[in-house]
């Protein structure tokens, strides 16, 4: 399933699994390509969408979607 994957990509996918990429069967490494697809699109809408913005407006947007973020991570369970 993993053939071909460079050592770089191999280690960031390891990171992002907490017992690393051994522990997932073949389902769950479609779980994690899913969610990873997921998100790289919705990044590209929101830099697509962020780029049309006038740059004063873009800089307040980025700020709130950090703040977003950090709450986001720091009320994670």
């Amino acid at each position: 399933m993993l053939k071909g994957i460079t050592p770089e990509t191999r280690a960031i996918l390891d990171f992002m699994c907490y017992d690393g990429l051994c522990s997932l069967d073949v389902d769950g490494i479609w779980d994690l390509f899913e969610s990873l697809a997921w998100y790289q699109w919705h990044l590209r809408l929101l830099v697509s969408l962020l780029s049309a913005l006038p740059p004063l407006l873009m800089i307040f947007m980025l700020i709130l979607l950090l703040c977003a973020l950090i709450v986001h991570l720091l009320t994670m369970t």
